[in-house]
């Protein structure tokens, strides 16, 4: 009994190598891990800009409050949408007020549309909810309340692409199509709109 004792306290003290390997998983491991997360945002990403290698993926972002060329943050009141072009600008989407901003890479913030003064109707924007930008710099937008699409130019010249006041489904070429209503929208790379219309549980293309 005593030797049976013996030999189960021997093998259930842990070996060298095993107390090494629990202190790697314990300790070693966590603190590798935190600093790889932190890594992207810190070191690498400048580092590897600078020797032209890729940006790595981050996986942990710093957070920071735009700034405009002044250097003061930058105000857009009641901005919910925001998408970038390759040319370094932002398209900034407001509902409330219904409007289409741009900002510009230094920082120059302008608006291009501003549809609660707008006098044309065909142009104007109920409860505008999603944006996409093509190559051109043109920006598709959902124009929620409208059931319908409309397209703005880098100009700020604003069209109907599809759809008419008039909610409902129904395939068509512009304002012979029908929306209801139309909600997130993305441009695929062959140059398609795909949109989702909501209470119509469908997507449609265009």
């Amino acid at each position: 009994m005593i030797c049976r004792g013996k030999r189960d306290e021997r093998k259930a003290r842990p070996s060298r190598a095993g107390l090494v390997a629990w202190i790697a998983r314990a300790l070693v491991m966590p603190l590798l891990a935190s600093w790889l997360l932190c890594l992207p945002g810190e070191t690498s990403g400048a580092a590897g800009r600078k020797k032209g290698k890729a940006p790595t993926a981050r996986l942990l972002c710093k957070v920071e409050t735009v700034k405009g060329a002044n250097g003061s943050p930058l105000i857009v009141e009641g901005a919910f949408v925001a998408r970038g072009d390759s040319q370094g600008r932002v398209f900034i989407l407001s509902a409330d007020p219904p409007r289409l901003c741009r900002l510009e890479a230094n920082g120059t913030l302008a608006t291009l549309i501003d549809w609660s003064s707008a006098a044309s109707a065909e142009v104007q924007c109920r409860f505008p909810s999603a944006l996409a930008i093509d190559p051109e710099g043109n920006a598709f937008i959902s124009d929620t309340g409208n059931n319908r699409i409309v397209r703005a130019n880098p100009e700020g010249k604003c069209s109907v692409v599809a759809g008419d006041v008039t909610a409902g489904y129904l395939d068509g070429s512009g304002s012979q199509a029908r929306f209801s209503p139309p909600l997130g929208l993305t441009l695929a790379s062959a140059g398609n709109l795909y949109v989702a219309d909501e209470l119509n549980d469908a997507i449609r293309k265009g």
